[in-house]
């Protein structure tokens, strides 16, 4: 499996990640431990097709999730917000 650190994905976004996903899904590493993994579109199509009850786990599962929000989550206006705060702070001087 490919992996990339989380500072990298952070610095160069998702284009960082395209290449890598071409030879399957790409681990997320924090502080040189697995975070997360990434799968591109046809790779969580082929593995939410691959699911079954018989392991326990539902087909809707993996929806379910995407559906929720991320932990954290800021609307855009409040980070535009909290930015602005910040760069009034900025001594230029």
């Amino acid at each position: 499996m490919n992996t990339i650190s989380a500072q990298e994905l952070k610095r160069h976004g998702v284009g960082a990640l395209e290449g890598l996903l071409e030879n399957g899904p790409v681990a997320v590493t924090r502080h040189h431990q697995p975070a997360c993994v990434v799968l591109s579109v046809a790779q969580y199509r082929k593995l939410s097709e691959r699911m079954s009850p018989t392991f326990g786990v539902r087909s809707t599962t993996i929806s379910e999730l995407l559906t929720l929000p991320a932990r954290g989550t800021k609307q855009r206006d409040e980070i535009d917000e909290a930015l602005r705060t910040e760069r009034e702070s900025w001594d230029y001087r």
